[in-house]
């Protein structure tokens, strides 16, 4: 226990400080040098309500480092700012969220139409529907039919029955399966076979399987009163019949690269082919005769260019062609005799203007087929697959326009005019915002307005790399840029007042450059450690007769002379390089977004200003790689959690800076996560969520979006900040934010000095000989050359000591360390360990020199354990122009005290992010040795900082037990507590994610496996112990203190309640036990034994077990703290 001779709170170096909170408001603070750089962040997105409050500052920084005495700046920065999802743009379903949302990864592929409903496919889908129906009563609200795992090209439907082709979306599995339209369930074929897909459903019937690569159906009809079905498959050269009801094969037709199909009441079969002579597409009759053979008739339509699909009306006197090449018009021919009677939509579509109108389609570009389909409802109007604009247009029988159903497949690309915010770009899709209306799908808020992708060809197409930098200029043409695969360079184009795209004679080399809004282009050098990092820009100069751009010489704007590894400088690819992002206070903001293999204190975001050559500001820390926790909602960088591709970017507009996260595999799923941070590097707040926080995400819900990695952000006419970003197939839109109550952001500043109280360095013993903070027998300044026996008197039994604070060398150099007295000692230098040998004794030093700058005050700290009462361990250090000597006293300060005899904290001084060592801290671990053999069936783990990140704060305990036939303990020592106690408390934050609760009906160590929580008195009796259990008879979950029910709900809300952190009380007075869960009420109980010494708790356990194969048994611990009272 404590002595009194151990200060509550000794003051060496912290600085106070009082502020004023006016109003209810999120706050972040920092200190800042005379210099005007921020060395450290003191706290970020804290909420406060009004009132007066006092902070403090240690004197380190954010290296913790101890800065130099002088004069600081604190900054407080409080904001009120509204962050808000408004929706999607370019998407026209009813809801922007719910099971009715049109969305896919692709576009419409297949169209039929049967009853006024429209069945459609929207081929890979990754692992979601591709196959869905709306009513032409209410177009923009769909349904899905069956589930997830086929990849749907084509539909098909003879009014009972819909047919369905495609193939497995992860393997090579091809087949064609049927549902019923009365309800859409399988409709199961006599003849047919069963397929497993891969991550999908198992399809119980299916027919035309293949099980080779791109053996799926090109084409598919059915007949509405004859009994036939038919496949082509164009690769194969074939068309496969087969009875429509019974799936049986009835043979093959053999034609040259068969495609689109279409049946008419007259039994006849029009197929899209290619004509062997010419090489070109064409669409020709065939009869169908009653044993289901095809016969030739001779007819092949006229006028066609480009064939890709085609349907025949209800009344079958009508079929209609979609045709593309040069012609990109629907063309309606006579069912009958094949004559061409009428041709609707301009004559080669977006070629020679991207203007988007009703009367235009766009089915293929100068890179190939988009797509195509079209169906008749039975009223004679037509919908046809505008693929290219991803638009459902619906035409009256006399090809009126009626509306449309639009939503945008997979984009990684959005763009938007920061010198004309109206102009929102999707890939080469160009939309018209209007600011003054509220975002919705159908109130003229947003117009698709252009299409400038038919003429952009393979070379210049990236999908990732589309219209790169738009922006209008002074001259008032708009400019963006595009990547030439063949040339490997940058290639300006015009986007053209009128007309097609332009490509100018502008062009620059493959190195990172970006356009920006007032003609410059930026780039930043390549990451290189230890290397310098340089800030270019290229002004521009004018333009030639042809208004293309011209830019100066390249300038160095500001350079890091050497890089660390600490450093937030941009290590990602050229699609998300952003080198030019300048606030309007004149800061260049410096974007990592990559997860962090450098360490996990290495910085994300920077800000630098021209002509500097260091940082500003440096702030986004990152989590190190093994932390499992929530999502850091304090604007750190999350390297864990499984991640594999982390940011986005960053963009600033005025002072404000947002940076993304998209988190591919973050939890095994991902995230849309947004940090706002002001230009003096303080965080204002956050915006977005994961998928692992929604309960459903089969329902789009709002803010869910797949790798939004490509934003653009904007100064509205309002004032307000709008965020725009791509989607995979959330929302299938332009997802849109908006950030308003920006006038809220202010700044507080106070003036604080520094200056060191004290000089030697801080040191505690302890009577036991594991550094127990429970057992410190004193604490106080103390000269590194020797540890003074301060022990209460224990001469005769082994103790233990540490050292801590900060050595600020007089001159630039090198320096060696170690440790006299032969005494077993760990000794870290900087938070890095340069000494380990507590295992040995004899005198120790470091092998590797350490750099250390004049007047840096660095941190040191030294643990010895097992020490006797004659030993007098001492710090030294030695360089290149000096002798061994003990570390100077008057070049040291010591570390703040921070102890609080009121109560204690279990988790203090555990090595941040590492491996609990065992019998150290008051720590021990039954089986000392980690095991990561087998996660499933041989593990064991018992680590720091999996739940927490903040290097400042103490760690959290994580302990996963999965191991056969075994029991494994990890217990923390209470000290001797004093036999006047009268009352004692134990709090903690518990997390129990992925740790499945006991099973033993009688509630003990029987069942398979299972964990306790224990507080065990000084005869190793059992005083509490708290357990999850499920009943598997009734399914239903519990949560026991002594045994005792604190809480009873079903299987899966006790599994969510386990995934989150919640709060523990448990507090013993006078024999009487209270226990509160959470936000649960408090319970009252008995001690588990009740012959247990009560007053006297000795041990924290944690306790697993498992009689065969273990399940999974996870705990982890964050702020555990320990107190007493006492009668005297």
């Amino acid at each position: 226990m404590l002595a009194q001779t151990v200060p509550n709170k000794a003051n060496y170096h912290t600085c106070s400080f009082n502020f004023q909170i006016p109003q209810a408001c999120a706050t972040s603070a920092g200190v800042y040098n005379s210099e005007g750089v921020l060395i450290r962040t003191l706290w970020s997105g804290i909420k406060y309500v009004p009132g007066t409050y006092q902070g403090s500052w240690d004197g380190v920084d954010d290296e913790k480092k101890l800065a130099r005495e002088g004069a600081y700046q604190i900054r407080i920065l409080t904001n009120q700012v509204k962050y808000q999802w408004e929706g999607v743009i370019g998407n026209t379903s009813a809801k922007f969220t719910g099971a009715t949302l049109h969305r896919a990864h692709g576009f419409v592929r297949g169209l039929a139409c049967s009853n006024n409903v429209i069945y459609y496919t929207t081929g890979y889908n990754e692992t979601g529907n591709s196959t869905f129906k709306f009513s032409a009563k209410t177009p923009q609200q769909r349904s899905f039919i069956l589930s997830k795992g086929f990849v749907a090209d084509n539909v098909a439907t003879d009014d009972q029955i819909a047919y369905w082709s495609g193939k497995d979306s992860n393997s090579d599995q091809c087949f064609i399966y049927a549902t019923r339209l009365s309800n859409d369930s399988t409709y199961r074929f006599p003849n047919s076979t069963s397929v497993k897909t891969k991550y999908g459903i198992v399809f119980n019937s299916v027919i035309d399987f293949s099980n080779r690569k791109n053996g799926q159906a090109t084409g598919l009809a059915v007949q509405k009163k004859g009994a036939y079905l038919f496949a082509s498959h164009k690769e194969d050269n074939k068309i496969a019949i087969y009875e429509k009801t019974t799936g049986k094969l009835r043979g093959y037709f053999v034609l040259n690269a068969p495609s689109a199909l279409a049946v008419d009441q007259s039994n006849h079969l029009w197929i899209v082919s290619i004509d062997q002579a010419s090489g070109k597409e064409c669409v020709l009759q065939y009869e169908i005769t009653n044993g289901g053979t095809l016969k030739a008739t001779g007819l092949s339509l006229a006028g066609l260019v480009q064939p890709l699909a085609l349907t025949v009306s209800a009344d079958h006197r009508t079929l209609v062609v979609a045709d593309a090449g040069t012609s990109q018009q629907i063309k309606i021919y006579s069912a009958v005799g094949g004559k061409l009677e009428k041709v609707y939509g301009q004559q080669g579509g977006y070629y020679n203007n991207p203007d988007v109108t009703n009367n235009k389609f766009y089915f293929s570009d100068v890179r190939g087929v988009t797509g195509a389909a079209v169906t008749f409802q039975a009223d004679g109007s037509l919908w046809v697959d505008d693929a290219g604009n991803c638009r459902l247009l619906h035409f009256g029988a006399d090809m009126a326009y009626l509306g449309k159903v639009m939503y945008l497949p997979t984009s990684y690309c959005v763009n938007a005019d920061l010198n004309n915010v109206e102009r929102v770009m999707a890939d080469y899709l160009e939309f018209k915002v209007d600011y003054s209306k509220p975002l919705q799908p159908d109130n003229d808020s947003w117009r698709l307005i252009r299409n400038w992708g038919a003429t952009i060809t393979a070379d210049l197409d990236n999908k990732y790399l589309r219209f790169r930098g738009l922006t209008t200029l002074k001259n008032q043409h708009t400019y963006a840029m595009l990547y030439s695969k063949l040339k490997r360079n940058w290639v300006v184009v015009e986007l053209m007042k009128s007309g097609p795209l332009r490509i100018t004679s502008s062009q620059m080399p493959d190195d990172g450059y970006r356009l920006y809004p007032d003609g410059s282009i930026y780039k930043v050098s390549k990451y290189k450690l230890n290397q310098p990092t340089s800030w270019l820009k290229r002004s521009l100069t004018g333009f030639n007769q042809n208004n293309d751009p011209i830019w100066g010489a390249e300038e160095t704007i500001a350079t890091l002379p050497v890089v660390s590894k600490g450093d937030p400088l941009f290590r990602g690819t050229t699609v998300t390089a952003r080198p030019g992002e300048v606030t309007s206070s004149n800061v260049i903001v410096s974007f990592d977004n990559q997860k962090n293999t450098l360490g996990s204190n290495a910085f994300h975001l920077g800000g630098i200003k021209p002509g500097s050559d260091k940082w500003l500001w440096r702030t986004a820390i990152g989590t190190p790689s093994a932390y499992r926790g929530v999502f850091p909602p304090d604007g750190a960088f999350d390297n864990g959690n499984s991640v594999k591709y982390a940011g986005s970017v960053a963009m600033a507009v005025d002072r404000h800076i947002l940076w993304g996260y998209y988190g591919e595999f973050w939890k095994a799923s991902e995230t849309n996560k947004w940090n706002h941070v002001y230009d003096n590097g303080l965080f204002i707040g956050q915006m977005g969520v994961t998928v692992p926080e929604l309960s459903d995400v089969s329902n789009a819900p709002a803010m869910i979006a797949g790798n939004p990695l490509s934003p653009a952000l904007v100064k509205g006419p309002d004032g307000c900040l709008y965020l725009y970003h791509n989607d995979e197939s959330g929302h299938s839109g332009i997802h849109r934010w908006k950030i308003s109550n920006l006038e809220s952001v202010k700044e507080q500043n106070f003036r604080v000095n520094l200056s060191y109280k004290s000089h030697g360095l801080l040191l505690s013993i302890f009577s036991s000989d594991d550094l127990n903070n429970l057992n410190t027998t004193y604490k106080g300044i103390a000269s590194p050359e020797g540890v003074k026996i301060l022990h209460a008197g224990q001469v005769d039994r082994p103790f233990s000591a540490r050292y801590e604070g900060f050595i600020m060398p007089i001159k630039t150099g090198y320096y060696g360390f170690g440790s006299a007295g032969r005494a077993p000692v760990r000794l870290w230098i900087n938070n890095h360990i340069v000494v380990d040998n507590l295992n040995s004794i004899q005198d120790s030093a470091s092998k590797d020199t350490v750099y250390l700058k004049a007047g840096e005050g660095y941190a040191v700290k030294a643990e010895y354990v097992h020490l006797k009462s004659n030993d007098k361990p001492a710090l030294c250090w030695f360089g290149r122009e000096q002798k061994k000597q003990f570390l100077p006293q008057n070049q040291l300060v010591p570390k703040e005290s921070d102890d609080n005899i009121k109560e204690f904290d279990l988790l203090a001084d555990l090595p941040y992010n590492a491996v609990l060592q065992d019998r150290m801290y008051g720590w021990e671990r039954s089986v000392a040795a980690e095991d990561y053999s087998n996660r499933y069936s041989n593990y064991w783990t018992v680590r720091t900082n999996v739940k927490k990140y903040d290097s400042f704060q103490s760690p959290d305990l994580f302990i996963n037990f999965r191991q056969p036939a075994s029991i494994y303990t990890v217990s923390r020592n209470l000290g001797i507590t004093p036999s006047s106690v009268t009352q004692w408390k134990l709090k903690a934050k518990v997390n129990f994610e992925n740790n499945e609760p006991n099973t033993d009906p009688d509630l003990g160590l029987g069942g398979a496996s299972g964990s306790f929580l224990e507080v065990l008195d000084d005869k190793g009796k059992i005083l509490v112990r708290m357990f999850f259990h499920i009943d598997r008879t009734t399914n239903d979950g519990y949560l026991y203190f002594n045994n005792k029910v604190i809480l009873k709900t079903d299987r899966k809300t006790l599994k969510t309640l386990m995934s989150q952190t919640q709060t523990l009380l448990i507090d013993v007075t006078k024999g009487q036990v209270m226990v509160k869960y959470g936000d649960f009420p408090p319970v009252n109980t008995s001690l588990f034994d009740g012959t247990a010494h009560w007053n006297a708790p000795q041990n924290i356990r944690l306790y697993f077990w498992s009689k065969a194969a273990a399940s999974n048994r996870v705990i982890d611990l964050e702020e555990l703290k320990y107190s007493y009272k006492t009668s005297k």
